[in-house]
């Protein structure tokens, strides 16, 4: 809970060795004139470089604070949630490739497609952030994805054994978060991602999920659309800003 003397502000530690930048996040979703003013002094005072911040896309009086401040929108976040995972629609039988388990040898492939999904990310939006950064944010992701910190990395395969896209889903209680789905530029005509969602959704209730959520951007509309004609409904809508507090080098 934020109290009075609570600082508005939290450093993150695995952003800011990452980055080496000093780089926090807002404790707080909702800002007036006063608090934007507290958020920034906090800032300062802790000697952070950026502070990650979101906002509800319905409250006006908090962008307009954010704005003034000279916080940067970076990202609109949409959540969808498909609320059952007791139907789960069938997929192509005149596919000319395979979902399965990632497997020894997969990890450089996927390196390369999370690199193409991390062109869409807000660090990519942010031009403080530099592209090999953010590239390399992405790569570590899919890397401690295969080291265990999401519960499966499924790939999509073709007959030649390459890897086209991947899906990593984790399991929090009976929700099935899809953290990261990505799919090579060039494939993306051939309905991978939605063999992938498919394949992420029925994993899913194998471990016991009732229901699956997935993030993607709002200017993403082909991501959206996938989840919509898979039952998803959209949940929450999030503006993501950051506030740079130090020039830029």
């Amino acid at each position: 809970m934020v109290t009075s003397s609570t600082p508005l502000v939290e450093r993150l530690d695995w952003d800011s060795q990452f980055f080496g930048r000093e780089i926090g996040r807002a404790r707080v979703g909702r800002l007036d004139a006063t608090t934007a003013d507290r958020l920034a002094y906090d800032a300062r005072a802790a000697g952070l470089a950026c502070v990650y911040f979101a906002a509800g896309i319905d409250d006006f009086e908090t962008v307009l604070a954010a704005e003034r401040l000279g916080c940067h929108l970076v990202d609109v976040r949409v959540v969808l949630e498909r609320p059952e995972l007791t139907t789960i629609p069938s997929g192509a039988s005149d596919t000319d490739f395979r979902i399965e388990p990632a497997r020894d040898g997969d990890l450089p492939q996927l390196e390369r497609i999370a690199t193409e999904v991390a062109r869409l990310s807000r660090y990519a939006a942010d031009p403080r952030f530099r592209g090999e950064e953010t590239e390399r944010l992405y790569r570590t992701w899919i890397q401690n994805a295969w080291n265990g910190y999401v519960d499966k990395v499924l790939v999509a395969r073709d007959a030649g054994g390459d890897v086209l896209g991947f899906a990593c889903p984790k399991m929090h209680g009976e929700l099935c978060d899809l953290q990261l789905l990505g799919v090579a530029g060039a494939q993306r005509q051939r309905k991978l991602g939605r063999a992938l969602v498919l394949a992420a959704m029925t994993w899913g209730r194998e471990q016991g999920a009732t229901r699956m959520q997935a993030v993607t951007q709002a200017r993403n509309l082909p991501a959206q659309r996938l989840f919509q004609q898979l039952g998803f409904l959209t949940a929450e809508v999030k503006l993501y800003y950051h506030l740079w507090l130090t020039p830029d080098r």
